[in-house]
């Protein structure tokens, strides 16, 4: 027999991503919980139905969010080292636009992934 160790985590969402969540478990007649798990095995690229198309679109995507996080690196390395007064190191010291920024990627991203597992679970 399998045992499973369950673990009580609490996480904090933003309103919309739970609107979504609460949608996503109304519309497959999951729980919450069950809805939750399978949005974040889709966002983390954890769920074995993914044909290999998707992989490696994933990948793709992957690199290129990778690569664009290091030419943001680069554009503020530069910034910093011209010694200019106005500007601020991105990592220590973001600018507002530059957290804003972050933050509705993320949740785009995530708004993304959850819409397409919906539209998955109604086929």
């Amino acid at each position: 027999m399998d045992k499973k160790d369950y673990v009580k985590r609490t996480i904090r969402i933003s309103a919309t991503a739970s609107m979504l969540l609460d949608q996503l478990a109304e519309e497959t007649e999951m729980t919450i919980s069950q809805a939750a798990e399978t949005a974040i095995k889709f966002y983390c690229g954890a769920d074995d139905r993914s044909t290999e198309d998707e992989k490696r679109i994933r990948k793709m995507l992957s690199k290129i969010t990778e690569q664009n996080y290091h030419l943001i690196n680069i554009l503020n390395s530069l910034a910093v080292n011209l010694n200019y007064d106005i500007f601020k190191p991105a990592d220590t010291e973001p600018y507002k636009w530059l957290t804003t920024s972050r933050q509705m990627y993320s949740d785009s991203a995530l708004k993304a992934q959850t819409e397409k597992l919906i539209k998955q679970q109604d086929k």
